[in-house]
């Protein structure tokens, strides 16, 4: 809006901020130059999600969220589902160098993605899980491709992995 010289009041700014801090995107709608309406727009969070985040708990598995979002979007969605620790505003190859950084510390980690922008990092990473079929480049990048559109999954992976690697 303000590239095609649409000035925004600061109580739209208010509202959309509010938005934000509620997981909605404010969407702004201009008609003849004129800013028109703001329209707020959400995904459903998977119904899973939070017993998935607070099983991963459970099992000693740090959740971290890495996203595109904004700060305050991914703020929302995080608290809303017990997450702490929280990399947002992130490109795909951001997201690769967050993985990296967390390997740089020792940490094994695990990548759960579902789309393209996730590529970079589901190859980064020591383990890598696309949900759902995903698209060719992220079923590629990764070690594990569900094709269930199912959080519990991430779970089963790492408990038959630890199975697994507990009898060699």
């Amino acid at each position: 809006m303000t590239e095609s010289g649409i000035s925004i009041p600061t109580a739209i700014e208010d509202f959309v901020i509010e938005l934000e801090d509620s997981a909605e995107t404010g969407i702004h709608v201009s008609f003849n130059d004129n800013l028109v309406d703001v329209l707020g727009v959400t995904g459903p969070l998977k119904r899973e999600t939070i017993v998935v985040i607070k099983g991963l708990c459970k099992m000693g598995v740090r959740p971290v969220m890495v996203t595109g979002d904004n700060w305050r979007i991914a703020q929302a969605i995080a608290k809303e589902v017990g997450i702490t620790d929280v990399k947002a505003e992130e490109m795909p190859t951001g997201k690769a160098d967050v993985i990296c950084s967390f390997q740089k510390d020792g940490s094994t980690v695990a990548m759960v993605g579902d789309g393209i922008n996730d590529s970079p990092a589901l190859d980064a990473a020591d383990v890598g899980m696309a949900i759902g079929a995903g698209t060719d480049i992220t079923i590629e990048a990764t070690d594990y491709v569900w094709m269930r559109n199912n959080l519990e999954d991430v779970i089963i992976a790492i408990d038959l992995s630890r199975k697994t690697l507990a009898r060699i």
